[in-house]
């Protein structure tokens, strides 16, 4: 397996995580 490639699995499973995380804050402004 390719660095690209295990970068871009880590980053669909990075996000995949964090969607459920993401919706909650739908049409929500969030200050960091």
């Amino acid at each position: 397996m390719t660095e690209i490639t295990a970068t871009a699995e880590m980053q669909a499973a990075l996000l995949s995580r964090a969607l459920p995380y993401m919706q909650r804050y739908e049409h929500k402004t969030v200050v960091v």
